[in-house]
């Protein structure tokens, strides 16, 4: 409820209890009880405040899931630049293996018809590397937390050539994931 009164001359005709306001508009004047009006206001400041904090909440909502979001890109991204160094580190490996062997037909029986039939794994020293044909091993980064499966597969192209494909594997809360490199090792020597 909201009394107002027009004084002309700038005299009030009759005046209530409590205080009074006077504002200026013109050459008349108005007079406004001060207690009545904040009545009359209080409940749109209290819908200005929950209106508030409903667009304060959308905005740290959204922040939040684009943080998300990009922590999950960040570590995706980290696991698979970790998963190329296995994956390359395993065919360099592969590379000593056939380095360090006697002949290339010594190297040939042993990757394409011998250990590395389905899939094996290399070992090295400081001398020389081995191939293993338990499979896979596996290899966990401790900077990054995240445990790989490494293995090795071949196949012949030709009596000189071989191709040798890398598998690196990993698994993390965006899913299963496998980095693969190819590359091909000649009878050089």
């Amino acid at each position: 409820m909201r009394l107002k009164i027009s004084v002309w001359g700038g005299q009030a005709f009759g005046r209530e209890k409590g205080k009074w306001k006077v504002k200026v508009t013109g050459g008349r004047h108005s007079i406004v009880n001060s207690k009545l009006s904040i009545l009359n206001f209080s409940g749109q400041t209290l819908i200005e405040t929950v209106v508030a904090l409903a667009v304060v909440i959308v905005l740290v909502a959204s922040l939040l899931s684009v943080s998300i979001v990009s922590v999950r890109s960040a570590t995706l991204s980290r696991n698979q630049a970790v998963a190329s160094q296995l994956a390359y580190k395993e065919l360099e490996n592969v590379r000593n293996a056939r380095d360090s062997s006697p002949t290339w037909s010594s190297f040939y029986n042993q990757f394409v018809s011998g250990i590395c039939t389905s899939t094996c794994y290399t070992s090295c020293n400081s001398a020389s590397c081995t191939l293993y044909s338990s499979g896979v091993k596996t290899v966990t980064a401790n900077d990054v937390g995240t445990t790989f499966t490494v293995s090795i597969s071949g196949s012949a192209i030709s009596s000189d050539t071989i191709q040798a494909k890398s598998s690196v594997g990993w698994t993390d809360s965006s899913g299963t994931h496998t980095q693969v490199l190819v590359t091909k090792f000649t009878a050089w020597q």
